[in-house]
């Protein structure tokens, strides 16, 4: 039995067999809240007073702090981006996966 998966960002994955059914694998919660925390300091960071290099205006110590604190979330996204495949991999060991 084989199936065809897709990775995509609204889902996990769009998996289909053979008989052309499709399922939908939901992403991680862990994921969706990260998401959630990465849109709303991006939005702080956006308010904050930033560096301009063309005036050389420095950037406000709020805005140096808020824009780590988005780094580092943003960095855990990617980092749960890339595992959520592996960590899917086990659930679905029932089919074999072929990249498409």
């Amino acid at each position: 039995m084989t199936s065809a998966s897709h990775l995509g960002i609204t889902h996990l994955a769009v998996l289909a067999d053979e008989t052309g059914q499709i399922s939908f694998v939901p992403n991680p919660k862990h994921f969706d809240a990260a998401l959630g925390l990465l849109r709303r300091l991006s939005r702080r960071v956006s308010r904050r007073r930033g560096p301009d290099r063309r005036t050389g205006r420095t950037p406000s110590r709020r805005w140096v702090k808020d824009d780590a604190q988005r780094n580092r979330v943003h960095h855990r996204v990617a980092n749960l981006r890339a595992d959520a495949p592996t960590a899917t991999g086990s659930t679905a060991s029932a089919t074999t996966w072929t990249s498409s």
